[in-house]
């Protein structure tokens, strides 16, 4: 078995390398990771904690395996390395783990209110004291979220839509902005409520990046509901046994994340694929070949056989 899932680690790479050379080439991103095990022995690596990143486009997710959870590893991806011609540029969405705003000036951050809000319900469950005026900023938050998809909802430039975007730069600036500017300086508040409203102003301009930009989202929730599929497998199996085996996993939920994104049954897209393999006499495809097989370039035709909610 271990044999044979080498020899489709060899035959899916291609794919795997399409869908992540076409995630670089987009300008908005999310990204999120998580820890991992690897219990092969590594030389250089004095233990088996890995890292297991995901980096996510309109149209493609894409996991890294590695050893590492260092800004190395986004900037390896994006190709923001000295030997990279074509570094990626654009806005990448994350929480607040600060390797994500490490890229330099070509990526640019925007943050997550979810993250935020969770650090108001972690102040008050650590203060009692701080539980009304955490409650009327969960209210603020909700409120920014009814606004923000009330614009979504819109064509922009109609009148209606600029309507909603006055409405919500207005809420943003005369009740959120204005009141954590007083709450900076509200000796009142505890230390733990004040260390909140120091982590909302200096991460201010990524929080509100959205204003300007209305495909962005307020949160990183779909990051976290990507890496679902393998922390449910982590607490099952553990982790990999070996580098390898880590790396070929990193390939699989790359392929049938990017395929169900796409609105492909995972499981027909992959027969498909294989097959076409067998055919080309068991090598890798390239070529034509394989762009039949990226969601973006696909035939209607075969995006209708291998829907979701159709059986293999």
């Amino acid at each position: 078995m271990v044999g044979v899932f080498q020899q489709v680690s060899a035959l899916l790479s291609p794919l795997y390398d399409a869908i992540r050379a076409h995630c670089v080439s987009a300008d908005l991103w999310q990204a999120d990771e998580t820890g991992w095990k690897v219990f092969e022995e590594v030389e250089g690596k004095n233990s088996n904690r890995w890292w297991l990143w995901a980096f996510a486009s309109s149209d493609t997710v894409v996991f890294v395996m590695d050893p590492s959870r260092s800004a190395a590893v986004p900037k390896r991806f994006f190709g923001l390395t000295d030997d990279d011609p074509n570094p990626a540029r654009g806005l990448l969405g994350s929480d607040f783990y600060r390797v994500y705003q490490a890229l330099g000036e070509r990526i640019l951050s925007f943050f997550c209110w979810a993250h935020m809000r969770r650090y108001f319900l972690e102040a008050a469950r650590g203060y009692s004291k701080l539980q009304n005026w955490t409650d009327e900023w969960r209210e603020r938050i909700a409120t920014l979220y009814r606004l923000h998809e009330a614009r979504q909802a819109l064509p922009p430039g109609a009148k209606s839509y600029l309507e909603a975007d006055n409405e919500l730069r207005r809420f943003v600036k005369d009740e959120i902005e204005a009141t954590w500017r007083v709450q900076l300086t509200d000796r009142t508040i505890p230390p733990a409520g004040r260390d909140v409203i120091r982590t909302m102003e200096r991460h201010w301009e990524g929080l509100t990046r959205f204003l300007d930009n209305p495909l962005l989202p307020l949160d990183n929730n779909f990051m976290e509901r990507i890496l679902r599929t393998p922390v449910v497998g982590r607490k099952n199996f553990y982790g990999s046994g070996s580098k390898w085996s880590g790396e070929f996993a990193a390939i699989v939920w790359t392929i049938t994340a990017t395929a169900s994104r796409a609105n492909l049954n995972p499981l027909p897209y992959l027969i498909d694929f294989l097959n076409a393999c067998v055919s080309d006499g068991g090598k890798p495809l390239e070529g034509q070949a394989l762009d039949r097989f990226l969601p973006w370039m696909m035939s209607e035709a075969d995006k209708k056989a291998r829907a979701i909610g159709r059986d293999p």
